[in-house]
């Protein structure tokens, strides 16, 4: 792990890489070159050598790192104030900066603004900064988790949906209607759904929701993340009502499927889950 990957890690410095898409070799250069100077500076200032980075991360106690390196670097870019202070306004700066996507700007922004809740807190060493940084660790790590485990959640759940295709093929016309959010008018695709859902343990062997089995799926991966798990278990109630809907296909699932789909796409946005 290198220090500039300790520094997104660590301070974020809003730059988050589980929470943000892939960055190009252009502007990973163009942050490597905004930030090592401060990395370095900062590392000798403290002590900390890139082999107890490393070890640090390995054994997973990245948090022992001295604190102070964070307030350091978080000084240099001006991310924490000389009153020790997070400003979220410079954080957001340097997000525009490095990242053009605006999508990963708003997903940075988001957490920039749940983290500045550390402001609030009382820390015992002032305008030093040290504390204060520590927190913003604290705060930023479960963002970087809660992405990585979403992340391979839709990845699990693309080659579900693809080994149910081989059973229940779509045509390029089903393919652009579900690219619309539309379920396509025909069993194959309500089908191909109720199979991905039975897979995955959504919907159980009567063709049902599985309430149980989609927050099982939610406490896996979205246990370092509270406030997101308490959405999923609220949007997985808002859909429940599928349940009491009468079907002409019983087990087989292929209807409540479609209406699974449906509420999910219509729910969504009430939850903050982007569909």
């Amino acid at each position: 792990m290198t220090s500039l990957t300790f520094v997104f890690l660590v301070i974020g410095v809003a730059i988050n890489l589980g929470n943000v898409k892939a960055l190009s070799d252009d502007e990973k250069t163009n942050i490597h070159a905004g930030l090592l100077p401060f990395i370095a500076e900062c590392s000798k200032e403290y002590g900390v050598t890139e082999d107890q980075i490393k070890e640090a991360k390995e054994s997973g106690q990245i948090g022992t790192i001295n604190p102070c390196l964070m307030g350091c670097i978080f000084k240099k870019v001006n991310v924490i104030d000389e009153q020790g202070l997070f400003v979220p306004e410079k954080a957001e700066e340097i997000t525009k900066k490095f990242l053009p996507n605006e999508d990963d700007q708003k997903k940075a922004f988001d957490i920039i603004k749940t983290c500045t809740s550390v402001n609030e807190k009382d820390v015992s060493d002032g305008e030093a900064g040290c504390d204060r940084a520590k927190l913003l660790y604290e705060c930023f790590i479960p963002f970087k988790g809660a992405a990585i485990d979403m992340e391979e959640l839709k990845q699990q759940y693309v080659e579900v949906i693809m080994n149910c295709a081989k059973e229940f093929p779509l045509s390029g016309d089903d393919m652009e209607k579900l690219s619309n959010k539309q379920m396509p008018d025909n069993e194959n695709a309500k089908c191909l759904f109720a199979c991905a859902y039975k897979t995955s343990g959504m919907m159980d062997d009567q063709g049902n929701l599985s309430i149980e089995g989609v927050n099982k799926i939610a406490d896996m991966y979205l246990a370092n993340d509270p406030d997101r798990l308490e959405k999923a278990k609220k949007f997985t109630e808002a859909c429940k009502y599928v349940n009491d809907v009468n079907v002409s296909d019983g087990n087989k699932g292929c209807e409540r499927a479609a209406l699974i789909f449906k509420c999910s796409i219509e729910k969504a946005p009430q939850f903050d889950f982007p569909m």
